[in-house]
Protein backbone atom coordinates (compact mmCIF):
# COMPACT_ATOMS: atom_id res chain seq x y z
CA UNK A 1 0.00 0.00 0.00
CA UNK A 2 1.27 3.48 -0.83
CA UNK A 3 1.64 6.25 1.72
CA UNK A 4 -1.34 7.96 0.14
CA UNK A 5 -3.36 4.75 0.47
CA UNK A 6 -2.38 4.35 4.13
CA UNK A 7 -3.30 7.97 4.84
CA UNK A 8 -6.70 7.51 3.20
CA UNK A 9 -7.26 4.28 5.13
CA UNK A 10 -6.30 5.99 8.40
CA UNK A 11 -8.73 8.85 7.78
CA UNK A 12 -11.52 6.36 7.04
CA UNK A 13 -10.78 4.50 10.28
CA UNK A 14 -10.85 7.73 12.26
CA UNK A 15 -14.12 8.81 10.65
CA UNK A 16 -15.74 5.41 11.28
CA UNK A 17 -14.19 5.07 14.77
CA UNK A 18 -13.48 1.39 14.16
CA UNK A 19 -11.65 -0.99 11.85
CA UNK A 20 -11.88 -4.66 10.97
CA UNK A 21 -8.73 -6.59 11.83
CA UNK A 22 -7.19 -9.43 9.79
CA UNK A 23 -9.32 -11.98 11.68
CA UNK A 24 -12.53 -10.17 10.72
CA UNK A 25 -13.09 -8.75 14.21
CA UNK A 26 -14.43 -5.20 14.58
CA UNK A 27 -12.08 -3.09 16.71
CA UNK A 28 -13.85 -0.11 18.28
CA UNK A 29 -11.80 3.07 18.67
CA UNK A 30 -14.44 5.54 19.90
CA UNK A 31 -13.12 5.75 23.46
CA UNK A 32 -9.49 5.99 22.38
CA UNK A 33 -10.25 8.71 19.86
CA UNK A 34 -12.17 10.75 22.46
CA UNK A 35 -9.32 10.42 24.96
CA UNK A 36 -6.83 11.55 22.32
CA UNK A 37 -8.98 14.56 21.46
CA UNK A 38 -9.33 15.55 25.13
CA UNK A 39 -5.63 15.06 25.88
CA UNK A 40 -4.25 16.80 22.79
CA UNK A 41 -2.41 20.05 23.46
CA UNK A 42 -1.75 22.72 20.84
CA UNK A 43 1.51 24.59 21.28
CA UNK A 44 2.25 27.88 19.59
CA UNK A 45 5.60 28.33 17.84
CA UNK A 46 6.86 30.40 20.76
CA UNK A 47 5.77 27.77 23.29
CA UNK A 48 7.52 25.04 21.29
CA UNK A 49 10.72 27.07 21.16
CA UNK A 50 10.68 27.52 24.93
CA UNK A 51 9.88 23.85 25.47
CA UNK A 52 12.66 22.80 23.11
CA UNK A 53 15.20 24.97 24.92
CA UNK A 54 14.06 23.65 28.30
CA UNK A 55 14.51 20.08 27.15
CA UNK A 56 17.97 20.85 25.76
CA UNK A 57 18.99 22.44 29.07
CA UNK A 58 17.82 19.40 31.04
CA UNK A 59 19.92 17.05 28.89
CA UNK A 60 23.11 18.70 30.17
CA UNK A 61 24.01 17.21 33.53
Amino acid sequence: MTNKGMAKNTLEILANKYYINTKGKKIELSNEIEICKKETVLFTSDELSILSETIKEKKHF
